[in-house]
């Protein structure tokens, strides 16, 4: 296997290396063509000419941030690789991506038994590379992937990839390489130092990130790099990469684009969920690693070195990073471009990189004996830059460590107590796990709705005005309210209403607290309510009544009373039985419900007797709501009851009565109701 590279200057010179390398009498040739000039005339016009002069070589190619040619580097040139093999077939294929495409396209028309490696470039700007080469791994998990995405010189406008006949601004194109004596290795160099506090990736589709630890991926750049940095994306955001680690590999994302809605595309994906930290490359650790690097290359077989190496490790090393190169050339020779991302492939597992040099080492001679190496000279330690960062990475840790702790006593919380954040308007924001399993919904069921979602229906609008005067105010608000499940069932809760305020004493929402005390009212109703019926019972009246009585001596306020009962009501569970005679309670007890006023008090004394506490009122007022009572009722079928009718006793409060001397009067008024008849009402 030989290798022979050349600057493209015009098509003269071009042909004349073509025919002094005698190119012409190998049948299998492998061309690559890096053109740091984005022209796709002059693209198309060169390849034209290659295979007019080696119709028998494959033909791959891509626009570049830089071009390199045996350990060196260049910027906007176009350089031309010729690859000659003894014993390995080469194939290639552009596929655009605006047309119909099956990745069983690749296996059919590239892929050999005995196919050792994939060369690909795709397009730097619109297609997903990540998807491509996780396909391609399914299908083929055994063969190397190397190569990368093309670039514009830092520009971010137009990238394409070319062969002889076309190019594509979406797409890739692809040589495969199959021989059973072809030897290929593939490795990585990014020696890039984390720093910073561990963040988690909270919104992205594929190579495109919205937002990172719940804030937009602009606007964390902005914080914790500063504007000039956020305000240079996303040139400068190449320098600072977010890396993680994946299978072993650390995989470092630099931003290639801005999008319209603020995202940032980055040159490959990452995933919700994704644990990231920043990066910055160290100058000195970066060539020191060179040199740790040589012995280990040395001693493998290479006859020829492919580099795809990071627009961003350009930026900052600039033409020190040719020392890795000279240290490769020195190996065997090198050909290459800088990449807006980069392929590689580890124990089955194939990536795209960012920020790294990528290497294919290629030989058809596994017998080759170790090089000696190309060094470069050990750099001093930067020790003010290594103390700085160990300084901010050891108090990154323990703030980390601090934030775990916090992180699963919240969790522990979260799963005990009943809360949530809201907006000022009393939107959801956050919610607690205790709460959502409270509530019987999901995340998704939730946030962004109105806490309204829950009112019952008999909740009186009082509280809320009461709540929200408290909340204006910016003052805490506690009470007890009835709320909905989403099947209508209602459970009560204490709720506590915090105001939030941020750095700058602006209130921002509310946070609040909840006790589940449904139980305990459940408990309240019991003993106050009666069972049948659900009216009041006689030990909450003897409570009101009592209440009532002191309210009206001290304010002397005006109320009336009235005790009655269902006329001949032994005579109908005599008859009927006495789940008839229930029925006949029930129905009553509702009719009776719904035609007092708001502000009395209905309550059942005992079998068939009713009392009525009917306040701030005179006993003529008394007389037409105990009329009104009579009419409701005669409306009512109770069958197999014929009909059903009361007996009143009315009695106006007076000065000095206690509950036994209102009860006494008005008892007496209702044994003279039915001594004179029944179905009637009488007043003492």
């Amino acid at each position: 296997m030989q290798t022979y590279n050349i600057r493209f200057t015009n098509d003269s010179e071009l042909s004349t290396f073509i025919e002094k390398q005698s190119l012409i009498k190998h049948t299998d040739i492998l061309i690559q063509v890096f053109s740091g000039l984005i022209d796709t005339a002059q693209t198309l016009h060169i390849t034209a000419l290659l295979k007019r002069e080696l119709p028998q070589a494959e033909i791959i190619g891509t626009t570049t941030a830089g071009e390199i040619t045996d350990g060196k580097m260049y910027d906007e040139t176009v350089q031309i690789s010729f690859s000659t093999f003894e014993s390995t077939v080469i194939k290639s294929k552009l596929f655009d991506l605006s047309q119909p495409f099956n990745i069983q396209e690749i296996t059919d028309s590239l892929i050999l038994p005995n196919t050792k490696a994939l060369i690909i470039f795709s397009d730097g700007l619109k297609s997903n590379a990540e998807d491509l080469l996780k396909k391609l791994t399914l299908a083929n998990p055994d063969i190397i992937i190397a190569g990368g995405r093309a670039a514009d010189f830092i520009k971010f406008e137009k990238t394409f990839v070319f062969d002889h006949l076309t190019t594509t601004e979406n797409g890739f194109i692809i040589a495969s390489l199959s021989g059973d004596s072809l030897v290929v290795n593939s490795d990585y160099m990014l020696n890039w130092n984390q720093i910073g506090k561990e963040m988690t990736v909270t919104k992205a589709e594929g190579n495109i990130v919205y937002e990172v630890d719940n804030t937009k991926i602009q606007a964390l750049y902005k914080k914790y790099l500063g504007p000039e940095i956020s305000d240079n994306l996303p040139a400068a955001g190449t320098e600072f990469p977010l890396l993680t680690i994946r299978n072993g590999i650390k995989v470092a994302r630099s931003p290639i684009a801005i999008l319209e809605d603020g995202a940032l595309l980055f040159g490959g994906n990452l995933k919700v969920g994704e644990k990231v930290k920043f990066a910055y490359g160290n100058l000195h650790d970066i060539q020191n690693a060179i040199c740790d690097n040589n012995k280990k290359f040395s001693k493998l077989p290479m006859e020829a070195i492919f580099i795809y190496s990071c627009s961003g490790r350009k930026t900052l090393m600039g033409k020190e990073l040719e020392a890795e190169f000279q240290m490769l050339n020195s190996l065997a020779p090198t050909v290459g471009f800088f990449t807006y991302g980069e392929y590689f492939h580890s124990s089955k597992i194939n990536e795209v990189l960012n920020i790294t040099t990528t290497f294919l080492s290629l030989s058809e001679n596994p017998q080759s004996k170790p090089k000696e190496v190309y060094t470069t000279k050990k750099y001093a330690d930067n020790r003010i830059l290594k103390a700085l960062t160990h300084l901010a990475n050891v108090s990154t840790n323990e703030v980390e460590f601090k934030n775990k702790e916090l992180f699963r006593l919240n969790k522990m919380i979260s799963k005990s107590v009943l809360y949530s954040t809201s907006d000022l308007d009393g939107n959801i924001i956050t919610i607690s796990e205790a709460y959502l399993n409270f509530l019987q919904l999901k995340h998704e069921d939730v946030i962004g709705k109105n806490h309204s979602i829950f009112r019952h229906p008999d909740t009186p609008d009082s509280f809320y005005t009461k709540m929200w005067k408290y909340l204006n105010l910016d003052k805490r608000f506690t009470g007890n309210i009835k709320n909905s499940y989403k099947n209508g069932t209602k459970y009560w809760i204490k709720i506590i209403i915090d105001p939030i305020f941020d750095e700058e004493k602006n209130k921002i929402g509310y946070s609040s607290y909840r006790e589940d005390i449904t139980d305990k009212k459940v408990l309240e109703h019991l003993s106050s309510h009666d069972s049948l019926t659900t009216l009041y019972n006689r030990a909450e009246f003897t409570k009101r009544i009592k209440e009532k009585i002191k309210s009206a001596k001290r304010y002397h306020e005006e109320f009336s009373f009235a005790i009655f009962d269902i006329d001949n009501f032994k005579h109908v569970n005599d008859t009927y039985g006495h789940k008839v005679g229930d029925d006949v309670l029930i129905q009553l007890s509702e009719c009776l419900e719904k035609s007092i006023r708001d502000d009395d008090f209905l309550a059942r004394w005992g079998g068939e007797e009713f009392v009525i506490i009917a306040n701030h009122t005179s006993l003529d007022n008394l007389i037409l709501l105990v009329k009104k009572l009579q009419r409701e009722i005669s409306k009512i079928s109770f069958s197999p009851v014929e009909s059903v009718t009361l007996s009143f006793g009315l009695s106006l409060y007076k000065e000095g009565d206690t509950k036994d001397s209102l009860l006494k009067r008005a008892d007496k008024a209702l044994y003279i109701a039915k001594e004179n008849g029944k179905n009637r009402y009488e007043v003492l």
